[in-house]
């Protein structure tokens, strides 16, 4: 699911032929209808229109053009606003969003919709303290479960994972007791292989002309040594750099070369930097994550750290090896068999789509909790952008794992609304940990 759960909406204001077509998923024809409006009659509703076309092209500085224009006409227009902050954030332009978003929010605080956007640019930027001062106003106005999936999600980030979960489960609340809306397309918006290829390429880049070494780990390698390419269900591209690398000058000096980290200084030079920063590839838009892999006697340990609360990856130590991929030449783990059966499980080399490393390997170590958190936060997250078929799955994941009574509820609400075809079952573990560890009594 995108950082960014949508919980505000543009309306259109006449049921024209270019709406039509917006609306059926035929946005090239929709683009050509809008630009037919626009010669005739130069409205804002119709600017908005084309804006939030083009959007959906991922044409995204023609869709800053119109907006502006719409703005021109009206200064005040709220609606050409958020979509003028929402499309700057999925380019992770945040320093232009952030000049539209702190005097708007200013002067709409009793607005829910512009406070949830400003809540999604506090974590877009990182500043997730600001952002929990936000909850309770959004909470007493609102029901709506993706605003308790990022509430859930500055919780995470603050080291509250009971809390965390306690408002991802009022979601699922939420959302098991209305009626289900039309799903979501059959395939997710995951990371192109292609543009993920372009994007592992330019950090390939970056890195050797630093002088940076770094590995292929995780789902990245994997999709290369098994199937030749990138994962088409991945979401980013994982790296593993080297413990003593200094993390605030790498990062600083990446960001020069059209690359972006919405990690704040406090961050980089603290724990959670210490263990994983992220960084987006700005021209494609690719995750690229950065783990630091620390030596621990035989074993090689990566970590996910949430202010205070870590979770740990064990893998054994087994060299390193070259692997030819897009042209050129990536290091990564030596033993590549044995490394990916022991991050994986045995059934590595058959495509699993539903199956999420966080919780379900077993070189994890999470005595907080991180994981579990993270995976209820992708479950609900997916539930909210109607993909059920893939919140089943987490829901799946998560009962493997966890004793929690609200998750088979989830599961088999899905389950009795919808036609589809599921992914396989997941066996339960003979020892699963309780949702009463958490100091959820329910």
């Amino acid at each position: 699911m995108s950082l960014f759960s949508s919980t505000t909406t543009v309306t259109f204001a006449d049921n024209n032929t270019a709406r039509q077509l917006f609306m059926a998923g035929k946005y090239q024809e929709a683009l050509a209808e809008y630009n037919k409006l626009i010669a005739s009659n130069p409205v804002v509703t119709n600017y908005l229109g084309l804006a939030m076309t083009y959007n959906k092209l991922n044409y995204n500085i023609h869709a800053i053009n119109a907006l502006q224009e719409a703005i021109r006409i009206d200064p005040s227009n709220v609606e050409a606003l958020v979509l003028l902050v929402q499309t700057y954030m999925s380019m992770h332009n945040f320093a232009a969003a952030k000049e539209i978003i702190e005097p708007l929010y200013e002067a709409h605080k009793e607005n829910v919709n512009i406070v949830a956007l400003y809540m999604n640019f506090l974590i877009g930027i990182g500043d997730y303290k600001t952002g929990q001062g936000l909850i309770d106003f959004l909470l007493e106005n609102s029901s709506h479960a993706g605003i308790l999936n990022n509430a859930g999600l500055i919780e995470i980030e603050l080291g509250n994972m009971s809390k965390a979960l306690e408002y991802f489960r009022r979601g699922f609340r939420t959302i098991i007791s209305k009626p289900l809306p039309p799903a979501a397309p059959k395939q997710q918006e995951f990371m192109d292989p292609e543009i993920g290829k372009r994007g592992l390429l330019a950090i390939k880049k970056v890195l050797d002309e630093l002088g940076v070494p770094f590995l292929l780990v995780a789902g990245t390698i994997l999709g290369i040594y098994r199937d030749g390419d990138l994962l088409p269900h991945d979401k980013d591209v994982d790296l593993g750099l080297p413990w003593n690398v200094p993390r605030a000058e790498l990062i600083h000096t990446v960001c020069k070369y059209n690359f972006a980290c919405n990690y704040t200084e406090e961050d980089i030079a603290g724990e959670k930097g210490q263990w994983n920063i992220s960084i987006v590839h700005v021209p494609t838009g690719t995750t690229i994550d950065f783990f630091f892999l620390k030596p621990e006697s035989d074993k090689i340990v990566l970590g996910i750290h949430k202010n205070g609360k870590t979770l740990y990856g064990r893998q054994s130590n087994t060299g390193r090896m070259q692997i030819d991929y897009a042209g050129t030449t990536f290091w990564t783990f030596g033993k590549l068999d044995s490394y990916l059966g022991e991050l994986y499980g045995e059934g590595w080399r058959t495509p699993q789509a539903n199956y999420n490393t966080l919780i379900l390997s077993e070189t994890v170590d999470d005595p907080d909790g991180v994981g579990i958190a993270l995976c209820y936060n992708h479950c609900l997250g997916a539930l909210c952008e109607s993909y059920y078929k893939k919140g089943h799955g987490y829901a799946m994941q998560l009962l493997s794992v966890i004793d929690d009574p609200l998750l088979q509820e989830v599961k088999d609400y899905l389950e009795a609304n919808l036609h589809e075809k599921w992914y396989p079952p997941i066996p339960l573990r003979a020892e699963r940990r309780s949702i009463k560890e958490f100091g959820i009594q329910d």
